[in-house]
């Protein structure tokens, strides 16, 4: 796990049973927002090892990475962000 700024917190609060979402996401390049598909199977590996979902912007073609891990609050949650693919 990696300490890190994020763009998005999910952070799931077991006494209310939500999930409570702060900040946004958007392509660095067109700046229109993005939000990747979060199945539950995507859900359950972000959370036991962190992941990257490569993806194009849906308005521009730019080839992105959602990269989403656990977060390091010791709480139930992930962090997402957004950077260019490298490839």
């Amino acid at each position: 796990m990696v300490e890190a700024s994020y763009d998005i917190m999910l952070v799931y609060n077991s006494e209310a049973k939500d999930i409570e979402v702060t900040g946004e996401t958007e392509c660095p390049v067109c700046e229109e927002p993005v939000f990747p598909d979060l199945t539950e199977e995507v859900m359950d590996a972000a959370l036991d090892y962190g992941i990257e979902a490569p993806f194009d912007c849906p308005d521009c073609d730019t080839a992105l990475v959602f990269i989403i891990e656990p977060t390091a609050t010791g709480e139930v949650g992930l962090g997402i962000s957004v950077v260019r693919d490298p490839r």
